[in-house]
This record gives structure tokens, C-alpha cells and sequence, in this order.
């Protein structure tokens, strides 16, 4: 790989943390079809230097808020090299972030027409489509993509997951047997095979996907996910509530888990942690149909400073800090509060283990006692080790009155953090009842 290449990756990589695509319906992460391709079956045609050097320049228009020039930018450098896959990629990133589906539709269709050979038109049409709930159609485009692409195993995987939702499960079942057949390391692509042996009874070929694929991946949350799913099945409930709670563990985003093992600990009669792990579940839910939300406006009014704000503080409250940061530097350029932004960002630092970073972020905030800036002061106890202290701040920081959704969720994560179970679980419930409150 070359410095060029290693440099665009990175622009690409830079611009996938600048928000998420999920919405309420969709699948959970390493099942998202809205996730970038993993895999090309052909051998990838690598960007023009003239494509590479348009990609550079959509990304930086994205991070500056500048979504139509990031739009046109990264046309152009589809244009200057059809056969390679980032453009299409990032295009498509583009019109699914500023909720522009229709309009991602009608741009991949009119390629497809004129170039009805290529595969990636017709992969990111049904990406598009499936944002739309336009299941029948995104299936169509999917199956062409894999007619074009036969090794293309992200393809067939999200065949399998439409299939699957319009309750064709022999035809999903064969898909996600392709997917895996082609790249039987992939977590996702283990897991959806493994669900599917399972469902028609093969738990012996279930256990044996998952097992083989947590030897090359243990950290997959979703394998662990489907283990603890066919424990359940298998009657074994305290090896299901193992790997349920290590799937929490290394995805605390893991919506699927938090209500399996709700359900889990309710039969078992431990019904006061039953019932935080389902209010930790519908908070999930609840994030990424807010996320939804908030990424159709952005598309609405670009201009406007609260939406990244709150986008932002939706990434930082579910931990994904790179995200958050991202979508800071986004309400920086469109002029946002600063001093809302220097709390989210020393946030996010401290929760990534910047800590120098975060406490510069601190530094810079005019009102110190304020409540964002007190829980912002609470990340940075918590990442230094002291939960105690952490817990002491962020009672100070909700003391303030401030009722923001995230910033409730936040707290509630730090008090969990300090052992305070049932102050966090009423801080939890008090979350779910707030409405957001515009910037100030």
C-alpha cells in the first residue's frame, strides 16, 4: 500500500466515525446494512490519483458541515474512477447522513443504467432502499450485486438479513451460508450462519460456527451474542447468562444482550436487575431511533449548529467518543456554544484515555459549575480510576437542574460505575421521561 492510499484510507476512516447510520428497525452492528462493504469478491480497483485527491476534498467539506460540496466532490471522484469502490462508498455515506435516501436512490440508479456491468450502483441502490423500507426492491438490487460479484460475500449477507425479515428463512438460510462459505473468519457472517443452523436445529453445526470463530475472533460481541442465544435454546441458562453478560461487556451497545439477559434474570427472580438491563435496552432502542431522527433533519437544515451538537452528545452518551468528536468539530465550524462543546469534547477525550487532551478541554470552559462541565470533570474521575469522586460530581452536575436526556444518561452511566445501582437506574428512568432542549 502506498502513503497515498494509507492516507485516503484514513481520510475514509475519519469520515465513517463522523456519524452512524443505524435508525430504529435496523439490524444491530455486524448485521447493519448501512455498514460499509467489509469485503469486495473481485479484486478492488484502486482510486485514480485525481479520485483520491476529490475524496480528500469531499472529506474535508463534510467535517466543515459543507455537505454539498463534500456531495459534489465525491461525485466527482466517482466519476474519475467508475471501477473503484471508495467513491460509491462515500457517496452513499454522504446521502445516508444527511438523510437524503431518495436522492441516493435516484444517483445510484441513474449509474446503474449507464453502467449496468458494475456492481457497486446496485449494492448501494439497495443500501438506499433499504433505508426506505423499500425491502422488495433493496433485495432485488442486493441479488444483482451478487449476480455481478459472486464472491461478494456482504452482498449475500444482506440478502440474507431482507430475506429473513420477509420470513423467507430457507432462502435467508442459504445466503448467510454463502456469505460465511466465502469469509468463515467474519464474526457477522459466523454468527447469522450459526443463528440460522440453529433455527432449523442443527445446534451441534451452531456451536461448532460460533466456537471455530471465536477462536480467530474473541472479542466479537455478537459471537458471544449467538452462543448465549443457543445456550437459551439448549436449556443451559447459567452458560447463556455467561455469554450474554460477556457479549455486554465488549459491546455495552448491545441492545439484543441487555434484553436476553433481562428476560433471563426475570425468570431466574432477579427482577431488580432484570429490569435495569431492560431499561438499558429500550435506552438503546431509544438512541438509535433519535439518531434517526436527528440525521433526517441534519439533512434539512445543514447549517444548523444544535443538530450536530445533539448528535454529538447522543455518540458521547453511547460511548462511541471518536464519533462524538467528529460531529464537536462539526458544530465548531457552524459557530455552536462553546462552552457546551469544550464539556462534550473533554468528555470524549477522557473517555477515549486523553487525558491531557480532556483536561485541556476543561480548562477552557468559562463556567466551571456548570452542570455539563461538572460531569465532564466526573469522566475525567472515572478515567483516572476514581468512581468514587466520579459519583460525587456527577451528583453535583444533576444538582444543577439541568434535565437533558443524554446528559441524565451520562450521569446514570458513572453512578452504575460507582456501584450506585438503584440511583442510577431511577436516573435512568428520569432519562427516558425528559424531552432534548435546544442548544444555549
Amino acid at each position: 500500500m502506498t502513503g497515498r492510499e494509507r492516507c485516503l484510507g484514513f481520510l475514509l476512516l475519519a469520515l465513517a466515525a463522523c456519524a452512524s447510520c443505524g435508525g430504529e428497525g435496523a439490524p444491530r452492528t455486524g448485521s447493519d446494512l448501512t455498514a460499509p462493504v467489509a469485503s469486495e469478491g473481485l479484486p478492488p480497483t484502486p482510486p485514480s490519483a485525481a479520485s483520491q485527491e476529490m475524496l480528500r476534498t469531499s472529506v474535508a467539506h463534510y467535517q466543515r458541515g459543507d455537505f454539498k460540496g463534500a456531495l459534489d466532490a465525491a461525485s466527482k471522484a466517482l466519476s474519475a474512477s467508475p471501477g473503484a469502490t471508495e467513491p460509491y462508498r462515500l457517496v452513499s455515506k454522504i446521502f445516508t447522513d444527511i438523510g437524503r435516501d431518495k436522492q441516493g436512490i435516484d444517483f445510484f440508479r441513474g449509474i446503474a443504467r449507464d453502467q449496468p456491468d458494475r456492481w457497486q450502483p446496485f449494492f448501494y441502490q439497495g443500501v438506499h432502499e433499504y433505508h426506505l423500507d423499500m425491502w422488495e426492491e433493496s433485495l432485488v438490487s442486493f441479488q444483482r450485486a451478487t449476480s455481478l460479484d459472486p464472491g461478494n460475500a456482504e452482498a449475500h449477507a444482506r440478502s440474507g438479513f431482507l430475506l429473513e425479515y420477509m420470513g423467507d428463512f430457507d432462502r435467508a438460510a442459504v445466503s448467510f451460508t454463502k456469505a460465511w462459505e466465502l469469509e468463515p473468519a467474519e464474526a457477522r457472517y459466523a454468527s447469522r450462519h450459526a443463528k440460522s443452523l440453529r433455527m432449523s436445529g442443527d445446534y451441534e453445526g451452531a456451536e461448532e460456527v460460533i466456537g471455530v470463530a471465536l477462536e480467530t475472533t474473541p472479542d466479537a460481541a455478537e459471537l458471544h451474542y449467538a452462543m448465549g442465544q443457543l445456550r437459551l435454546k439448549q436449556g443451559r441458562e447459567a452458560d447463556a447468562e455467561d455469554a450474554l453478560r460477556q457479549a455486554i461487556a465488549l459491546d455495552a451497545g448491545h441492545g439484543a444482550a441487555h434484553r436476553d439477559l433481562a428476560g433471563l434474570l426475570a425468570r431466574s427472580g432477579h427482577e431488580r436487575e432484570a429490569r435495569r438491563h431492560l431499561a438499558v435496552a429500550d435506552r438503546i432502542k431509544e438512541s438509535a431511533r433519535e439518531k434517526g431522527f436527528l440525521l433526517g433533519r441534519l439533512g434539512l437544515t445543514p447549517g444548523d449548529p444544535l443538530l450536530p451538537l445533539l448528535l454529538g452528545e447522543l455518540e458521547l452518551t453511547e460511548g462511541h467518543h471518536r464519533k462524538a468528536l467528529q460531529w464537536f468539530a462539526r458544530v465548531e465550524a457552524l459557530a455552536g456554544p462553546s462552552d457546551r462543546i469544550h464539556a462534550g469534547r473533554a468528555e470524549a477525550l477522557f473517555g477515549a484515555g486523553q487525558m491531557d487532551g480532556g483536561r485541556s478541554e476543561l480548562a477552557r470552559i468559562s463556567n466551571p459549575e456548570d452542570g455539563r462541565a461538572l460531569l465532564a470533570r466526573a469522566a475525567g474521575a472515572a478515567a483516572a480510576g476514581n468512581p468514587d469522586e466520579a459519583a460525587e460530581l456527577a451528583e453535583a452536575a444533576v444538582g444543577t437542574g439541568l434535565q437533558e436526556k443524554d446528559f441524565l444518561r451520562r450521569a446514570s452511566d458513572i453512578y452504575s460505575l460507582a456501584g450506585r445501582t438503584d440511583a442510577a437506574y431511577e436516573l435512568l428512568n428520569r432519562a427516558t421521561g425528559t424531552q432534548r432542549k435546544a442548544a444555549h
